[in-house]
């Protein structure tokens, strides 16, 4: 007999319409809340290019009591450090991490041309 705990918020089941959410909520399952896992030490990062599915996803899984955040242009330089530092830090309580690709994108070509 396996030793699982059945969480009815995970449960894929419950994920019609949004294969993505699906995924997800998988890889949360078998990376977060498995039974084997430090959930401190683990963490997701998730890359999207559309922010209202990004802030979709966030209310989502803060909604399921896993502590997740949108790295995103509307942030202001120190609460984006901020989110950053929380989510290298393995002691601290964000789990996933939503970077929306257009930003990151953006981010790393305007680091590159202020370096040449």
């Amino acid at each position: 007999m396996h030793n699982v705990v059945f969480n009815p918020l995970l449960s894929v089941a419950r994920l019609h319409g949004s294969p993505t959410l699906r995924y997800i909520s998988l890889q949360i399952r078998d990376y977060l809340l498995s039974a084997g896992s430090t959930r401190s030490k683990n963490k997701i990062i998730i890359a999207e290019d559309t922010p209202v599915v990004a802030w979709f996803y966030e209310r989502v899984l803060n909604h399921m009591h896993i502590n997740t955040k949108v790295l995103a242009a509307y942030l202001n330089p120190e609460e984006r450090k901020q989110v950053v530092k929380d989510f290298n830090d393995p002691a601290a309580a964000l789990e996933v991490l939503i970077v929306i690709q257009v930003y990151l994108s953006l981010r790393i070509y305007s680091k590159a041309s202020e370096d040449t």
